[in-house]
């Protein structure tokens, strides 16, 4: 597999029957890679996270593979190589983070790991993407799940954005009934799980594309100096070539 390295990621080559896309794990691992870029690539955890996940760490793909990762690099590297074919669709519980106070926490199930996120500011929903999702629009009617489970579609964007106002601040975890439609770049898009709709909301449906090659490229920020791995992150965080100051 294309995410499997001799040195961070182990195929266990274990299948099952049909697979449950997490909401959860993706949030996370967008968070993870969304500052990558900002981190020393073999760090064990990000800068906008509170936890350190403790490796080594197995994860199920959507084709059923079970993986098991040994590092942060192992797993950026696995989520950087994902494909709309091939991605990571939970990772299996039981497992454990390290907490700010360095205590050692085991997240057993779903509900659990999405308590986790909730208390973190830099974890951002489904729901919470609206405001800022500038790369394409909905085509209604879809389908979303609501705080007790139920699906409810929803006719036009003034139907979705009053559901949106009336999910309260960590109450739950909107998702959607997929596949649904969406147009990009003036084509028509069908949007096949949670993978996807993430590609979609980072204005990336192609994946990540910076690569990990370790050459410090420093940016001035109000807050101070901000290091990231090479300047294709930095240029990805939203900084230009201009920006750019010594990192001595």
């Amino acid at each position: 597999m294309s995410c499997s390295n001799n040195d961070d990621n182990t195929n266990d080559d274990n299948t099952s029957g049909e697979v449950v896309q997490s909401l959860a794990t993706r949030a996370y691992l967008n968070s993870v890679m969304g500052s990558a870029g900002t981190l020393s690539i073999s760090s064990g955890s990000s800068a906008n996270l509170s936890f350190t996940t403790v490796f080594p760490i197995e994860v199920t793909y959507s084709n059923g593979t079970i993986i098991a990762i040994n590092s942060m690099e192992g797993l950026k590297e696995a989520v950087y190589n994902e494909t709309s074919a091939l991605h990571i669709s939970n990772i299996v519980f039981p497992f454990s983070v390290t907490n700010s106070d360095n205590d050692v926490v085991i997240i057993n199930n779903e509900d659990e790991f999405e308590s986790l996120l909730f208390s973190i500011d830099s974890i951002t929903t489904i729901d919470e993407f609206f405001d800022s999702i500038t790369c394409f629009e909905f085509i209604f009617p879809l389908s979303v799940i609501d705080s007790d489970g139920q699906t409810i579609t929803i006719s036009d964007s003034e139907s979705l954005q009053n559901m949106l106002s009336s999910i309260s601040e960590n109450g739950y975890w909107m998702d959607f009934v997929y596949p649904f439609q969406i147009e990009y770049g003036g084509e028509v898009v069908a949007i096949q799980d949670v993978w996807e709709f993430y590609s979609y909301i980072d204005c990336n449906p192609d994946g990540w594309y910076c690569t990990f090659d370790y050459n410090p490229t420093c940016v001035e920020t109000p807050d101070g100096v901000l290091q990231f791995d090479n300047p294709c992150w930095a240029i990805q965080a939203g900084y230009s070539e201009s920006d750019f100051v010594s990192c001595e």
